[in-house]
């Protein structure tokens, strides 16, 4: 295992989103290195699925000028944890709620520019009536479920272009493959 020394760190810039920092680090066997980074809370992501269907919501992404289809999820709160978190964002972004979750794993969706870590949760939801409706005031436009047959076409042809959903959607067809059948 590389042991890294932190020599020097440097608070560039704060915003209420994230910080950005630059860390001098001495690399043992390397020697001396400076990172420029992303400081930012865990957030996570949400699946939330039936038998046959998976939930997304729809919204504009200003910095990609697309409709997008994404997971629900979100920050994770100081002192929440991210199981709460994935219960708070579920129900904020779709009105809905779930009494069966599945944590399935966790990722760094950039390494190399953020020290963010994901959690990616399943939902299994009884009904696909969202209870209270969908959170407009986070620019979402609505929410539907997709078959989960047309799940990979989603990726494939760029309707679902985030990253971290395309992950957590492979993972989820194999995990549900392995244990659900």
């Amino acid at each position: 295992m590389i042991k890294y020394t932190l020599l020097y760190r440097e608070f560039l810039c704060s915003t209420p989103r994230f910080d950005v920092l630059h860390d001098d680090v001495e690399i043992d066997d390397i020697g001396q290195r400076d990172f420029y980074y992303l400081k930012k809370p865990g957030s996570v992501s949400v699946i939330p699925y039936t038998r046959d269907a998976i939930g997304l919501i729809s919204l504009n992404r200003y910095l990609t000028g697309e409709l997008a289809y994404e997971l629900p999820g979100g920050r994770i709160d100081a002192g929440e944890e991210p199981l709460a978190a994935a219960q708070r964002e579920l129900l904020e972004e779709t009105g809905l709620a779930s009494a069966k979750w599945h944590a399935l794993t966790e990722v760094f969706p950039a390494p190399s520019l953020t020290d963010e870590k994901v959690y990616l949760f399943a939902a299994e939801v009884e009904n696909q009536i969202p209870a209270n409706g969908v959170d407009h005031n986070e620019g979402i436009l609505g929410f539907h479920f997709t078959p989960m047959h047309d799940i990979l076409h989603l990726i494939t042809t760029h309707r679902i272009n985030c990253s971290i959903d395309g992950f957590a959607l492979f993972f989820f067809l194999e995990w549900k493959r392995k244990n659900q059948g």
